[in-house]
């Protein structure tokens, strides 16, 4: 790279010489804070040489860092500060460039003098803290921190470094106090209150057992901090991300529909609005939005697969399908919407294309358990049990190879009723045991156990304790109900098993999700109890439903008895 050229060096002298920076050079939070600066002009020919040669050790640093040799360029900033000791403008500039270097040593060193007898700005005695925080030095770091708000009281910096302190020396409680100070500050800018939510956005991610008696102190700052209406668009983002945090998704929809407005190009503002409504459940202006953007973008993949995302919450499958398999034409690498597609088109009693899907899956990715996860329901759904079994095999092998936490009470709740489909009985009770295991109130795993058995006339006992604790858990499911009159019927007592089922079948009629075989089970009571009219009332439901060879052979044979009876 070229030196600098004489136009640079002397803007940078410039500006020294009058005891300012450069606004690059300025922190990120403090653009407005006062500094000490030497007289504007040399009172004697000894200060007018000082002067002059700390600006050229200055420019040289200048020029050697466009040369990319940083290290030396320090070299030539700590001299240039030496030569002029009073200009704490070329001070507090020099320490910020020691402090990005972790020379914490040197940059004490330069602030030390620039503030001392009691003197320096609140910025340099801002800028000590911090530089004795990096250095470990924390009771150091803490007074000079308290100097400085003593001089400003509403400069972030100087809050951020107690913070991080605190938060250092393992002392959550005092950090939060730091910040709930840092709230009364009056006169604070935009900026201040912006930078200070986001502090408080950190700490309750870390600490959230303070979020119900902080929370109101952060929407308190971010309420000032929206009423200062701040233009800049980079700080109108920030806001509006730490109201989101805040549960005030409104106010953050609205700041990013004004970015949204002054730059209606930007799909960054348009996706980060998405992701608000969708957060708040807001599908309407979700939609609207990824609308918006698939008009502009027609390629677009990300909005296709929210839209198809969307559709499946809403058990519009068919839309899901569509927008999924547009994600999928504009990315075809992006892994996920190929599950999302297989689930939606299992869902829509697809099961042959979702196979395909992942079929297409498989030549493209790494084996993994999502991909063996839907292979497995898909077969399930085409009632091809054996290779629904396979794959739950393979998709349990997968996970405790690499994602144990995969293994869920859901997983071996699943892989059991598959196997218990399979006819492997023994299979499908160690499953279910094992779902059990792991969240023993899962109440659908009690029930498909506990009717397994008692179908099977096993394990009757407990078979109807299982049954009896996922009744418990929901009194109103039918299948329960259902179930609980079956164990009762299958231990010989038909009486007390027919107000179960007569409840299943209430309750199912209210459901309007009709099952042959609670129809079956009322009828097996009734003839049970030699009501023959009833059981033919009900095998005549049950067939009407669905025409089951062995449901029919009962209804005939309850016929031919009432034929021969008087």
């Amino acid at each position: 790279m070229k030196p600098a050229t004489f136009s640079v060096i002397a803007l940078v002298i410039g500006g020294l010489w009058s005891g300012c920076t450069t606004p690059e050079q300025q922190p990120r939070s403090e653009t407005s804070v006062e500094t000490k600066t030497s007289d504007q002009i040399p009172s004697t020919e000894e200060d007018t040489e000082r002067r002059i040669e700390a600006l050229a050790r200055f420019a040289t640093g200048v020029s050697k860092e466009l040369q990319n040799k940083g290290d030396l360029a320090l070299e030539d900033f700590y001299k240039s500060v030496q030569a002029d000791p009073d200009n704490e403008s070329l001070a507090i500039d020099v320490a910020r460039r020691f402090l990005r270097k972790r020379e914490n040593d040197k940059a004490i060193e330069v602030l030390e003098n620039a503030t001392k007898n009691g003197e320096g700005s609140a910025l340099a005695l801002a800028m000590l803290g911090l530089a004795y925080a990096q250095q470990n030095e924390h009771d150091k770091a803490i007074m000079a921190c308290e100097r400085s708000l003593a001089k400003q009281p509403n400069s972030i910096v100087p809050y951020r470094t107690l913070y991080q302190v605190h938060m250092t020396r393992q002392k959550a409680d005092a950090a939060l106090a730091t910040l709930q100070k840092a709230a009364t500050a009056t006169n604070a800018s935009g900026l201040f209150l912006i930078d200070l939510g986001e502090l408080m956005v950190a700490h309750l991610r870390a600490h959230p057992t303070v979020r119900e008696s902080t929370m109101p102190v952060l929407k308190d700052v971010l309420k000032r901090a929206v009423a200062i209406k701040p233009r800049n668009a980079i700080l109108v983002a920030r806001l509006a991300d730490s109201l989101q945090f805040a549960d005030e998704p409104k106010q953050a929809a609205e700041l990013y529909l004004g970015l949204l407005g002054r730059s209606p190009n930007s799909i960054a503002f348009r996706q980060r609005l998405i992701d608000i409504y969708l957060r708040s459940n807001d599908k309407k202006g979700a939609i609207l939005q990824l609308e918006t953007i698939l008009k502009e973008q027609p390629t677009n993949a990300q909005a296709n697969y929210f839209l198809g995302v969307i559709a499946a919450e809403d058990n519009e499958w068919k839309k899901a399908i569509e927008n999924y398999r547009r994600t999928i034409q504009f990315n075809e690498s992006f892994e996920p919407v190929y599950y999302d597609l297989a689930g939606a088109l299992i869902n829509n009693d697809k099961p042959d294309d979702a196979i395909s899907v992942i079929t297409a899956a498989r030549k493209k990715f790494k084996a993994k358990f999502t991909m063996e996860f839907y292979s497995a329901l898909a077969h399930g759904r085409k009632k091809a049990y054996g290779e629904a079994v396979k794959h739950y095999t393979a998709e349990e092998l997968i996970a405790k190879r690499d994602e144990p936490e995969r293994l869920t009470h859901f997983f071996y709740f699943q892989a059991g009723a598959a196997y218990e489909r399979n006819k492997d009985f023994e299979q499908a009770a160690r499953y279910f045991t094992k779902s059990l295991e792991i969240k023993p109130d899962f109440a659908e795993a009690m029930n498909y156990l506990g009717y397994m058995w008692a179908e099977r006339g096993e394990n009757l006992d407990k078979a109807k304790e299982l049954i009896e604790k996922a009744v418990t858990a929901e009194p109103e499911n039918a299948a329960f109900l259902d179930s609980m009159g079956w164990v009762l019927f299958q231990m010989g007592k038909a009486h007390e098993s027919l107000p179960w089922l007569l409840k299943s079948i209430e309750n199912t009629s209210v459901e309007k999700e009709d099952d042959p075989t609670l129809f079956e089970h009322l009828g097996d009571v009734y003839f049970k109890l030699d009501d023959l009219r009833n059981a033919r009332v009900q095998y005549e439901k049950a067939v009407k439903i669905e025409a089951k060879p062995e449901i029919v052979k009962k209804l005939n044979a309850v016929q031919e008895r009432l034929r021969k009876t008087p």
